[in-house]
């Protein structure tokens, strides 16, 4: 018996060989197409039958399912014709389709169980008069009732029943739904699980809905996003009740899973002037339980060093209106001037909606500047401004939409050199897809600034512009780009740059990139054309990772300046360059 079986277990493989299929007949692309993904004698082609009676009962059960397509598609008269051809196992299957009219739709209705039409957006359903008669418009019309009922505070209605009435002589389908809309509900006691280091008060603050008030998925939708947004919450869920109390109200549970709050980071970056940049980062996102998070920042290079200490404390003055308080030392040390600075700063920001912030703050500034035109020691106050609309749909990596935003900052000295000016930028981007697929984008930048001053030499030079770095006016000398005094950098008043950049993808994470800036900074308030305008050119590569997208340029000026400018300039960072 063993042997027997051994050899019955040997002499499959060599005596079954795989069958053929072909479809065949008229019907339109997308029919085949669901077809070979549906059919079983494709899928199971490596498997063959052992017997032509079963590949013959296997062809069977995919006649039945060619079918149910066909009438998914609206072809009710689809007919399907099978024949075999060569001797088993070697045998071809041939199935030759006939689809035959395609039904639409002739009559649409939505009525209640008592059969009175019910009030809704019929303009909205995927099921339309005139339109082919699909069967996944009809479900999906069935979605899109429930959805409306939901909004209208019936979120535990149901489909009773579906009447579809095909009519084989003007070739016509029409459909009626009936709908159980159930009770009116009202947000009723909501249950807060999955906590453990969070507070269950600033899960409140971030609830949109009050009990009593009408039911409204759109509340349930934006409260998941404001807690997702929050940044404490690998997981948020909130699942209503399927079921109201005698007083209509709908129990609510929201599921909550935490995340790691300690995190750890390590960056670098290089370019051909500043050489090699190194950042470390420490932080904890839930220092107290409402959210608040604590962070230290260093960053080291042969150009700047710089250490931020940052306390930020959501919903401090209200649902998205937030505390930001930092302590920053940093030195500076450029062509123009050496900076040495400590700053103290309180912000407070809004987000009035998606698309537009603001924030505003007050800033105290020690300052030191020398090596420059204008050496001396600065105790400054300002308060910085920031608005900002934006309509992109990533932060790190944004592939549409525009971005503009104001930066406005007043400062005035109270001590030491006195000081009295407003720095003003407007800066803004715009993303353009230029294939369907997203495979080429194009990628716009303008930035203006200007500097009113109120007191002739007011103004310490590090606060001027400066460009020619890696993200403005790539492939000149690091912020080398200013008015001149003889030999000496003065900074400018007022600044003009313009950048373009087309990406196209090459191979799935990974794009290039080719660019083109040009600008200038002017010693007047207000950029004059007239006094000239830099360019330079440029390719690079982004590779697409979990942090950001990692940026390698080579930039070249195409007005380079004798004795102070490189042929090239190459920048590696994280980070698109706008």
């Amino acid at each position: 018996m063993k042997v027997i079986l051994v050899a019955f277990a040997l002499f499959i493989p060599w005596s079954l060989a795989a069958y053929q299929v072909s479809f065949t007949g008229a019907a339109p692309r997308e029919v085949y197409e669901t077809i070979e993904v549906v059919s079983q004698l494709k899928s199971e082609q490596d498997r063959p039958p052992p017997t032509l009676f079963t590949l013959k009962k296997r062809t069977e059960r995919d006649k039945k399912t060619i079918l149910e397509v066909l009438h998914a598609y609206g072809y009710y008269e689809g007919d399907v014709e099978i024949s075999y051809v060569g001797a088993f196992p070697n045998t071809t299957v041939q199935i030759q389709i006939f689809a035959g009219p395609c039904y639409s739709f002739e009559s649409l209705g939505v009525v209640d169980v008592w059969g009175i039409p019910l009030s809704l957006r019929i303009a909205d359903f995927p099921v339309q008069v005139g339109c082919p008669a699909l069967a996944e418009s009809v479900l999906a019309t069935e979605e899109e009732i429930l959805g409306q009922l939901a909004y209208m505070s019936y979120p535990l209605a149901t489909i009773a029943n579906r009447e579809v009435v095909v009519d084989q002589e003007t070739k016509r389908v029409s459909v009626t739904f009936v709908v159980d809309s159930g009770p009116i509900a009202y947000f009723g006691p909501y249950s807060i699980h999955g906590l453990r280091s969070v507070r269950k008060g600033f899960v409140r603050k971030r609830i949109l809905w009050k009990e009593g008030m009408l039911y409204n998925p759109y509340l349930i939708a934006s409260t998941e996003n404001h807690l997702q947004e929050s940044g404490l919450f690998s997981r948020v869920w909130i699942e209503p009740s399927d079921t109201v109390d005698c007083d209509g109200y709908l129990p609510i549970s929201i599921e909550l899973e935490e995340k790691r709050y300690r995190h750890i980071g390590l960056g670098g970056s290089y370019s051909t002037d500043e050489s090699l940049g190194v950042t470390g980062q420490w932080g904890h996102d839930n220092i107290t339980g409402w959210g608040d998070s604590f962070s230290f920042t260093g960053e080291y290079s042969d150009v700047i060093k710089r250490g931020t200490f940052l306390y930020a404390r959501p919903d401090f003055f209200g649902r998205n209106r937030d505390l930001l308080l930092s302590a920053e030392g940093r030195q500076e040390d450029v062509k123009a001037f050496n900076e040495d600075g400590v700053s103290l700063l309180g912000r407070f920001s809004h987000k009035v909606n998606n698309c537009f912030f603001y924030n505003v703050g007050l800033r105290y500034e020690w300052l030191k500047s020398s090596k420059s035109e204008n050496n001396d020691v600065y105790h400054l106050v300002s308060l910085p401004l920031q608005i900002r609309w934006d309509t992109s749909n990533r932060l790190l990596n944004p592939t549409r939409g525009t971005t503009i935003a104001y930066f406005g900052t007043p400062y005035h000295s109270v001590g030491g050199a006195y000081s009295f000016f407003l720095k003003q930028e407007l800066w803004a981007a715009t993303y353009h897809p230029l294939l369907p697929s997203g495979n080429l984008l194009l990628a716009l930048s303008g930035q203006i600034g200007s500097i009113l001053e109120y007191s002739p030499g007011s103004i310490p030079v590090p606060k001027r512009f400066f460009a020619g770095s890696s993200t403005g006016l790539r492939g000149y000398k690091y912020l080398t780009v200013s008015p001149r005094d003889g030999d000496e950098l003065t900074g400018g008043r007022s600044l003009l740059i313009f950048q373009i950049e087309p990406r196209i993808r090459i191979w799935q994470k990974l794009y290039f990139a080719a660019f083109t800036d040009f600008g200038n900074v002017y010693a007047s308030e207000f950029p004059q054309l007239s006094k000239g305008i830099l360019r330079s050119v440029g390719v690079g590569l982004r590779y697409l990772t979990p942090l950001g997208p990692f940026r390698l340029d080579i930039a070249f000026p195409l007005d380079k300046r004798k004795g102070i400018d490189k042929s090239f300039q190459i920048y590696a960072s994280v980070g698109q360059t706008f």
